[in-house]
């Protein structure tokens, strides 16, 4: 993610015109880039494509690749793949999840299309569609491509997002907490369980837009996260 020629090309990207449908974004990425026009030869000495053809392309081989695992029902496709197969990352199938609809019957549809100064590549879907029924089988994946650590408990710092809890049996609020908290360079909305007098602490702290910490094992998802062990709950500041 800190590849120059990644970044430069993240850059050059732009979005195009709207179309007509529910959630269509179009993005058109330049073939090569230098000024504002694409460079020529476009084919390097080495008889290498753009990056940005390069980069379209795998990720269409990608994707088609998640979703062949999924349909054959052989996730061990994608975190045992054979030489050469077309990679697919923790970070793409969790991009997939976030892009995905929440419901079963619907579906997220990436498509592809060429410019005419190269010839199209071979054996690339021109579209690949991902049933919104996949989810839990792409968050499998992701789970299994993550590295496998000893969890150990970290410090969170954070707004309340949301309060999720309800009465207890003494008849006091408590239950689940949703903390949006900065973690390396995402913001991660993160769940855990806090008892009554905690609970009104996390009330008072969203009402007022203040600042919490609480120590805990992040358990990554696809969307929302969960802080297992939370411990020292409190307002940051006093």
């Amino acid at each position: 993610m800190t590849l120059r020629d990644a970044e430069t090309f993240v850059r050059s990207c732009r979005l195009g015109q709207t179309e007509h449908g529910s959630f269509v974004a179009t993005v058109e990425c330049e073939l090569d880039v230098e000024g504002d026009m694409p460079r020529l030869p476009l084919i390097d000495e080495e008889g290498l494509e753009p990056f940005g053809r390069q980069a379209t392309t795998l990720l269409m081989q990608s994707v088609a690749r998640v979703v062949n695992a999924i349909r054959a029902d052989d996730a061990r496709a994608l975190t045992d793949p054979p030489p050469g197969a077309p990679v697919v990352s923790a970070n793409l199938c969790e991009a997939l999840v976030e892009m995905m609809p929440t419901q079963d019957d619907g579906a997220l549809r990436i498509g592809s299309s060429w410019s005419p100064l190269i010839a199209a590549p071979r054996d690339v879907a021109a579209a690949v569609r991902i049933e919104g029924s996949y989810r839990s089988a792409i968050e499998g994946v992701v789970r299994a491509l993550r590295p496998r650590t000893s969890p150990t408990p970290d410090l969170y710092v954070g707004k309340v997002d949301a309060l999720q809890g309800g009465m207890g049996p003494d008849g006091r609020m408590q239950g689940e907490v949703v903390l949006a908290a900065q973690v390396e360079d995402a913001v991660l909305k993160m769940r855990f369980e806090l008892g009554a007098e905690d609970y009104v602490v996390a009330g008072t702290a969203h009402l007022e837009g203040r600042y919490v910490s609480v120590r805990g094992v992040l358990k990554r998802g696809a969307r929302v996260h969960r802080l297992d062990e939370a411990s020292g709950f409190a307002l940051v500041g006093g």
